[in-house]
């Protein structure tokens, strides 16, 4: 399964004030995506409750679930945990 999943951020104030920031799948020491579930609600983030996925074919069907995908901004390099309405390239 060949996707590119994208979130495309314009920076409205601070030091990047005006551009934009893409931000692309972040993954772990071992290569693997994280994701948050969204039935923890607001401990969605915490480190102890991410689930993994190896493959991008995961991931997707992850976010079809309503998962929230770790990703990576390539300005700031700051990683979020970003809802899947808000991910292009995967529906």
């Amino acid at each position: 399964m060949s996707v590119e999943l994208t979130r495309l951020r314009l920076h409205r104030e601070g030091p990047f004030a005006g551009e934009s920031e893409l931000y692309k799948p972040s993954v772990n020491a071992e290569g693997k995506y994280l994701l948050g579930n969204p039935a923890l609600g607001s401990v969605k983030h915490h480190k102890a409750h991410r689930v993994e996925a190896e493959a991008m074919s995961e991931v997707v069907a992850l976010l079809r679930k309503g998962y929230s995908l770790w990703m990576k901004g390539g300005l700031t390099k700051q990683r979020n945990l970003i809802a899947p309405q808000n991910i292009e390239g995967w529906r």
